[in-house]
């Protein structure tokens, strides 16, 4: 009876044995039904990215979740009892680090892909071929507007989609450029180097800011003559700043920022002085032809009337309006060829001829009030038409007399002294000049002296 006993307990125990075992692989049975791409052996086409069994399509239809994966690859799918590590080829396969997103992390994407240590092709594992998103990863369009490719046009200057347009539209930033072609912008894996069209893509050099630096930006821009389209690209349109650059107009203070006339010739300091010197080549001494004798007509007349730009050049309403070419184009007009005069400028030897000005002019008795009239010998009175050396600025081409006689010739003759009897406006009791407004004005100012 005894051993009778023993026996059944013995059975009963090996039933509930075999119940749970049977139990415990019910559930295992569940498991495999659910998942069956997840447990057993991958399909041959696994690693082929060409298959419709590759891993990377699987996972990206959805018809593989990450769980599948760590089931047996491990939770942070670095290899399992059964399963090898997914990181032998996806160096990042168990999630992006904290930095991820942190453009000063060493693990920042963008950081990671400039270096080389991720490529596209790994992106694309789980961001999906157009990096727009997949079953296992966001769209990396959500920052990157164009992450997935230039659009057309994107180095043709005229389309919409070029890039320098792109970029100073904020449209872009330098923060997606580098990307793909790296925080130097110098090129990686997945992008060629901005630096074949764009020598200094990565920024300016450490000389930028330094008149005696080659790499001074005002040398540069006058290389590029004197066009500021690129540092437009960054520095925005109007030069206040832009997406990439700061703004110019911290140190370009004058209406116009950079744009202004003092910029490239005149006082930089004085916004009110836009002649030289200084002139387009950095030069200041006036016996340089870009220099010469403009201050002395424009702001140091102590002869007569100040002249105006327009006398000389064609003035342009804008900066955009220049003729370029590294000369300045001189075109006398107004004062210069006043009553006819036949004005002209020898770029070469520097020296302005006929000129009405220095004394290419004649007041005819006919033309004078019939009061007036004793003042002729002559039937008209005449200057000496003098020719004066632009640069040569040491008083000796302007001496009193130099340009008419004293008196001029066809004038009654008088010691100068005696001037101010008929001309009080203009001289004082030395015969000097008194009021430069009245002196070199195109106009003959009589006032008799009444005293």
């Amino acid at each position: 009876m005894k051993n009778n006993i023993i026996i059944y307990s013995v059975y009963c125990s090996c039933v509930l044995a075999l119940l749970f075992v049977a139990g415990g692989c019910s559930k295992l049975n569940e498991n495999i039904a659910t998942n069956p791409n997840s447990l057993g052996l991958h399909k041959a086409g696994i690693i082929d990215v060409s298959s419709p069994d590759f891993h990377g399509t699987l996972l990206k239809t959805g018809s593989w979740k990450y769980l599948d994966c760590q089931q047996c690859h491990g939770a942070n799918l670095a290899g399992g009892p059964k399963a090898p590590s997914c990181r032998s080829c996806h160096k990042n396969a168990g999630g992006h680090k904290t930095g991820i997103v942190d453009p000063s992390s060493a693990d920042f994407h963008g950081t990671l892909i400039s270096a080389g240590t991720w490529t596209f092709s790994q992106c694309k594992t789980c961001h999906g071929a157009d990096l727009k998103g997949g079953a296992n990863a966001p769209s990396c369009t959500t920052c990157h507007e164009s992450v997935g490719g230039h659009e057309s046009g994107v180095s043709d200057p005229n389309s919409p989609n070029f890039h320098g347009k792109l970029i100073e539209a904020g449209a872009w930033k330098l923060v997606d450029c580098r990307s793909c072609h790296g925080i130097d912008l110098k090129g990686t894996n997945d992008a060629p180097s901005c630096y074949s069209c764009h020598a200094n893509a990565g920024g300016h050099a450490a000389g930028i800011t330094d008149p005696l630096s080659p790499d001074f930006h005002g040398k540069l821009i006058k290389a590029n003559s004197w066009k500021m389209n690129h540092c437009q690209n960054c520095h925005g349109s109007n030069f206040a700043g832009g997406p990439n650059g700061p703004t110019c107009n911290s140190c370009h203070t004058n209406p116009g920022g950079p744009t202004a006339c003092n910029t490239c010739h005149g006082s930089f300091a004085d916004p009110s002085r836009i002649a030289p010197p200084r002139d387009i080549d950095g030069n200041t001494s006036t016996t340089s032809i870009g220099v010469g004798a403009h201050w002395n007509h424009l702001y140091d007349n102590k002869l007569g009337k100040k002249v105006s730009c327009e006398n000389c050049h064609t003035v342009p309403t804008s900066y955009s309006g220049h003729n370029i070419n590294g000369t300045a184009e001189v075109n006398l007009t107004g004062l210069a060829i006043l009553n006819g005069a036949n004005a002209q400028f020898n770029t070469a030897a520097g020296t302005c001829s006929g000129t009405y000005c220095h004394g290419n002019f004649e007041f005819k008795k006919s033309d004078a009030a019939p009061e007036n009239q004793y003042a002729f010998t002559a039937d008209k009175m005449v200057g000496n038409n003098a020719t004066v050396k632009w640069n040569k600025v040491d008083g000796s081409e302007v001496l009193c007399g130099s340009c008419h006689g004293l008196p001029p010739v066809g004038h009654i003759q008088v010691p100068v002294n005696q001037c101010v009897a008929c001309h009080s406006t203009v001289v004082d009791e030395n015969g000097k000049i008194k009021d430069i407004t009245k002196h070199i004005n195109g106009v003959i100012n009589i006032a008799l002296n009444k005293k």
